[in-house]
């Protein structure tokens, strides 16, 4: 098994590999138990009571949040609000450390939800953010990596794109010579 560290790992940590993928603690650990046989002790599942708590609270708003990502009435009539979703979600990931395939995803359903809507900047930039994330979790050799470098270099190759023209953009609009806030608020399309 080939195993990719997604953050940086101190001589003498015990590593943790996630049998499944998120959830709040109960519900992680009651599937562990019945379908691995064992219970967690891992770093999530070892927080403090109230410290486990607020975990949860954020994993569950995660689950709703990508339920809602995922529907496409939504993201066609109400890109904005989908897209608010993804970085809500995103925060919700950065708070938890989440750094496994949940976050090249994230940015996919980002880069559909601007590719929808022609907007080849943000795709662009969606793009390698999800591309990075991937060669991250799975490699230089990543197949989705090496698919998502395609969609860099030509945005309205995306499968999807161009359903609507209300976020039309080309590539040289993407910002250059701002600060990260003002880039961040462009991407995501936030009022100030």
């Amino acid at each position: 098994m080939l195993v990719h560290a997604v953050r940086n790992i101190e001589p003498g940590c015990e590593l943790t590999l996630s049998y499944i993928a998120g959830g709040p603690s109960t519900e992680r650990r009651k599937n562990i138990k019945t379908y691995f046989g064992f219970d967690c002790a891992c770093e999530l599942c070892s927080l403090a009571p109230e410290a486990r708590k607020v975990s949860d609270e954020r994993l569950q708003k995660a689950q709703k949040l990508d339920e809602a990502i995922g529907d496409p009435k939504r993201v066609r009539y109400t890109p904005d609000r989908a897209l608010a979703d993804c970085r809500e979600l995103l925060s919700i990931y950065e708070s938890e450390q989440v750094m496994d395939l949940r976050l090249p995803r994230l940015y996919y359903d980002a880069l559909q939800i601007c590719g929808m809507h022609s907007d080849q900047a943000r795709v662009c930039v969606f793009a390698q953010r999800s591309r990075d994330a991937r060669i991250l979790c799975e490699g230089t050799d990543s197949l989705e990596a090496a698919a998502l470098e395609k969609v860099v270099s030509k945005p309205s190759s995306f499968e999807n794109f161009g359903v609507t023209k209300n976020w039309k953009s080309t590539l040289g609009e993407v910002p250059k010579d701002v600060g990260d806030v003002d880039f961040e608020q462009w991407l995501w399309r936030a009022k100030n």
